[in-house]
């Protein structure tokens, strides 16, 4: 695609876009040669500020002197430095041009007492048809309401389950360890009659069954009594995070500290009472737990329909993803995943060394959701222009203060936060929101 448009700006200058592609732009910008010289005129000035010669206040050295002290090269470097500057932000507004990342910039013609040429090439957003989002919103709407947020019997009892073992309390016992007991166990690994490195604990908690440990660990742990001991071996399994001891056989030597089996309590009107002023009940705290489970399913079920509408959208958009975008949310995506790791107790290099990758691997594995994410925001906004979903500047401020005021101290909240970034973040949130509404409200 290589097609031409020619515009004037201040009688003093011309630009040519040339559209490279729907997300790239080349520009070549003329400054003519009278309007350059007032920018090497600025030059000199400012050079002439920073030089010292003998007889001549700063800022009063003439012309012809800085021009023999600098160079003349000097000059029309700082003079095309001036205008790309100006120039640049004069023709990216009136072509309206919204840039992603930095340009890049080239030098064509540049001489005295001449006209100044440059080149520059820059991803923009891309320009694309949206499908019929309305449609596509309505049908998606109408599948979804199919799906039924009904809590079933199963769910209940399962929610009451995990709460009343939430509850149970560690009662210590004399009797042998069994299945569901947590346990404390002293222990030493050994290979070849020699420990292991980092394979000696005291007092290490395990729940017996959990699954927690050494595959055939917790099995052997069943039966011994507080204060007995026991040796035996396993293999480790061949997919162990530790590679040296992948596959390998270890000897065990492990006396068992204590026994302490869970007592739940039952589900009566006073365990009801004891979780707060809100429940007299059973049935107060049943009903509770059923709009809070519904609630939950309702969530989800909104949460499938954004994700599902906003997806199919963006992929029948067919949109000429910029290079710069997909990189940008790739090094975010890595950001998150350092932190994940970091969050894990595992330094990120030897995760790497663990799964036989490297960064640039990942970053090959993730870069078709890289793709994805991207052209998701672009529809978003695409959307949100259109139907003029934009947030109001009181809006934007009043969401980042509510932010802000989670903050202890203003003071603070300066020095931790780019007021910038996080009113274009706001700004981003409080858009893609409105879009959403929007695309729920239509019911075809």
């Amino acid at each position: 695609m290589n097609h031409f448009l020619l515009s004037a700006y201040r009688g003093a200058m011309e630009t040519k876009k040339e559209i490279l592609s729907k997300a790239q732009v080349k520009l070549t910008i003329t400054v003519e040669s009278q309007e350059f010289n007032e920018y090497v005129a600025e030059a000199l000035k400012a050079f002439s500020r920073e030089i010292k010669v003998d007889g001549f206040r700063s800022g009063n050295v003439p012309k012809e002197l800085v021009e023999q002290k600098v160079g003349q090269g000097s000059v029309l470097n700082e003079a095309a430095d001036l205008a790309v500057r100006e120039t640049y932000l004069t023709v990216l507004e009136k072509e309206r041009l919204e840039p992603l990342g930095a340009p890049a910039i080239k030098v064509l013609k540049l001489a005295k007492d001449n006209e100044f040429v440059y080149e520059v090439e820059l991803s923009v957003l891309p320009e694309f048809e949206l499908p019929d989002y309305r449609r596509i919103s309505a049908k998606i709407a109408k599948d979804k309401g199919k799906e039924k947020t009904e809590v079933t019997p199963e769910e209940m009892k399962k929610a009451i389950d995990w709460l009343l073992e939430s509850r149970s309390k560690l009662i210590a016992v004399k009797r042998p360890a069994k299945k569901g007991d947590k346990v404390e166990v002293d222990f030493d690994v050994f290979q070849n009659g020699a420990p292991i490195d980092n394979g000696k604990s005291l007092s290490h908690p395990l729940v017996l069954g959990g699954g927690g440990f050494v595959p055939g660990f917790e099995e052997k742990i069943e039966g011994l009594k507080e204060g007995e001991e026991k040796e035996f071996s396993l293999t480790f399994p061949k997919d162990y995070h530790a590679k040296d001891l992948a596959g390998k056989k270890a000897d065990f030597k492990v006396k068992l500290k204590s026994v302490q089996e869970k007592e739940k309590p039952e589900l009566t009107d006073a365990f009801a009472a004891g979780l707060g002023p809100d429940f007299k009940t059973v049935d107060d705290l049943k009903k509770n737990i059923e709009e809070g489970l519904k609630q939950e399913k309702e969530n989800k079920k909104k949460e499938g329909f954004r994700l599902a509408v906003i997806s199919e959208i963006a992929k029948k958009a067919k949109i000429d993803t910029p290079e710069v975008l997909i990189e940008g949310e790739l090094e975010k995506m890595m950001e998150d995943f350092k932190n994940q790791i970091a969050q894990m107790g595992l330094e990120f290099d030897k995760y790497l060394a663990s799964v036989k990758k490297t960064a640039e691997d990942l970053k090959k594995e993730w870069r078709g959701k890289a793709s994805e994410r991207v052209n998701v925001g672009l529809v978003l906004r695409q959307i949100a222009k259109q139907e003029s979903l934009e947030p109001t500047e009181t809006e934007i401020t009043e969401e980042a203060n509510k932010f802000l005021r989670a903050y202890k101290t203003p003071g603070r909240a300066k020095n931790d936060i780019d007021s910038v970034r996080l009113r274009e973040y706001t700004k981003d949130v409080l858009s893609n929101e409105k879009v959403f509404q929007f695309l729920e409200s239509l019911k075809g």
